[in-house]
Parts: structure tokens; C-alpha cells; sequence
């Protein structure tokens, strides 16, 4: 397929690149930054916030398929600047859904939405499926959960084909330290090589959640855009708490650390014990299952962080 991709010099976007390569497609990849550029992929710079330049893009693409990644995904910025979140996780959306219904051979639109609209799902609710309600807890579910209603109102009134995808926690080499396991890589790294003293400053190790290595989630984003339709949860079928990945960590990076509480990585907004159990029947019946162990997702983060540090 010819792919199009937004974030595509994001976290994840890297990722789908990379597979989509592999897999033999042709792909184009719409950003901002030196990050966007990657052997094998046509870059092109552009804003997701100017509706012109998207167009632009879309046109002289013709992509069969659209991944939409690019977003604001780091819920204190998206809790800090909200109307900037807006601009982009749900303005950027539209802009890249309106040149995509404007060719007259539309291409399958994979919005790329998160587990996240699902954060105040009550006990009673549980199991959750694609046909429970979003309730978004934060300032970056709600943009999610606007994205994918311009996804749907395009689908409902221009024909657009389209799935979203819900993937649930997600971590691999490569990840920004901003988010909880690659800052435990990145300071247990750290302290390896004796450039912090051995002390892992830390957030609320009680959360539960699933955890999935970001290279099978990019696979079940093209199984998707190749033979989906509609809403996908995405995501292990196993939970852990964080403790256990961060003592997973330790015990590979081999170094005896204190663990200390900083109160600024703390969400009190954010569900703490009870984990969501989410069932994943219908990215199952793509074909798809998750095959990293947590435990090798581990270890290529550190590797990843040791080559940089």
C-alpha cells in the first residue's frame, strides 16, 4: 500500500514506519523536525495545524491508506495547554479528514485514538469492548474522543472508510523519558554508568495496567488498515502494576537502586489500583496477537537508552 502517515518521527510513528517498510509499502511521512526523516520514507514538512499545506500533501500523495498519529500525547502538556491540545489533537484531525473525503478515491483512515477515553470506566461497566461508552477522565482523552467523532461524522456523511484504534499503555526503545517506564530505563541507565546517584525517583507504583510492546501494537494498526472496519481495543491481555516493571527493570539492569516518591510525577486524577479489563475479541479476529515478551521490551529499552547515554 501507499501509506501516508502523520507523527510519523513520533515514538510509535518511527515504529509503523519501520513495519510498513518491511512489510513492502510505500510510505510518506507528514511532520515537523529532523526526527521525521528516516531511510526508506518520503518525508514532507509540514504542520497538521495548516489546513492548506495538509491538503497539499493529501493531493499530491494519493495515499491508499492514512495513519493519523500525530497528536499531543503527553497528558500534562495536553492539561497545561488545552487549547493547544485542541489544535492539534482534534483541529489537526479535521484538517487531515477533510483532504482526505475530498479525493475521489478515498483512503482508509486509521485514527489513531488511545485506551485512555476509557480511564473513567466504573467497575460495573467492566469487561470493556468496543461498544462501551468513552469516559474520558483528562484533558488528552477528551481531545481523543472529539478526534474520533470528526473521524465518525466524516464516515457517516461522505463515505469515509475508516477504524480507530484504542491501544492501551505501550512502551519500547525509542520512547520519550517523559513517560513512566522509559524514565526508570533512562535513569537506572544513568546510575549504571554513574552519572546519577543511585536513587530512582518514581510516581505511583500501585497503578495497574496493560502493557504492550509498541512493534506488535504498529502491526495490529496495518492488519487493521488492510482488513478492519471500525472500533478496536488494542492491547496484552495481562496487567501488571508498575512496581513490577520497575523491579523487572532493575533486576535487568543489574544495579541496586532507593527508590524515592517525586511528588510531581504523581496524577491524582488518575485511576490508581482497580486496572481496566479490556477484551480484545475483535483485533483478535484480524489475526493478530500480541508475541513480545515484556520482559525483551524491557531490556531493549535499556539497551536503547545505553547506546544514547
Amino acid at each position: 500500500m501507499r501509506a501516508l502517515i502523520t507523527g510519523g518521527g513520533g515514538f510509535v510513528g518511527q515504529h509503523l514506519c519501520d513495519h510498513l517498510l518491511r512489510c513492502g509499502d510505500e510510505v510518506v511521512s507528514l511532520g515537523l523536525g529532523s526526527q521525521n526523516e528516516r531511510p526508506g520514507v518520503t518525508t514532507v514538512a509540514v504542520d497538521i495545524q495548516d489546513f492548506d499545506a495538509v491538503e497539499r500533501a493529501v493531493r499530491e500523495t494519493e495515499p491508499h491508506c492514512i495513519y493519523h498519529l500525530a497528536a499531543i500525547s503527553f497528558v500534562p502538556s495536553c492539561e497545561k495547554n488545552f487549547l493547544q491540545a485542541l489544535q492539534v489533537n482534534v483541529g489537526g484531525t479535521f484538517h487531515l479528514v477533510k483532504a482526505a473525503t475530498s479525493l475521489t478515491d478515498m483512503p482508509k483512515f486509521v485514527m489513531i485514538s488511545s485506551g485512555e477515553v476509557h480511564a473513567g470506566t466504573t467497575a460495573a461497566e467492566l469487561p470493556l469492548t468496543e461498544h462501551t461508552p468513552p469516559a474520558p477522565t483528562n484533558a488528552y482523552s477528551t481531545t481523543k474522543v472529539m478526534a474520533e467523532t470528526v473521524v465518525l461524522t466524516a464516515a457517516r456523511t461522505a463515505g469515509l472508510p475508516y477504524v480507530i484504534m484504542r491501544p492501551f499503555n505501550h512502551l519500547g526503545p525509542g520512547q520519550d523519558d517523559r513517560f513512566m517506564a522509559s524514565s526508570f530505563a533512562a535513569q537506572l541507565i544513568q546510575i549504571k554508568h554513574h552519572k546519577k546517584p543511585p536513587v530512582l525517583e518514581v510516581g505511583d507504583l500501585t497503578a495497574e495496567r496493560n502493557f504492550t510492546d509498541v512493534r506488535d501494537i504498529v502491526r495490529a494498526y496495518r492488519r487493521a488498515a488492510e482488513q478492519g472496519s471500525g472500533t478496536y481495543l488494542v492491547g496484552s491481555e495481562t496487567t501488571k502494576m508498575v512496581s513490577e516493571v520497575l523491579d523487572e527493570l532493575i533486576r535487568l539492569n543489574g544495579v541496586l537502586v532507593e527508590k524515592k516518591t517525586d511528588s510531581a510525577r504523581l496524577r491524582g486524577h488518575e485511576r490508581s489500583r482497580v486496572a481496566l479489563k479490556p477484551q480484545f475479541t475483535r483485533v483478535k479476529e484480524l489475526g493478530w496477537l500480541p508475541e513480545i515478551q515484556l520482559s525483551t521490551t524491557l531490556a531493549d529499552m535499556l539497551a536503547w537508552w545505553d547506546a544514547r547515554i
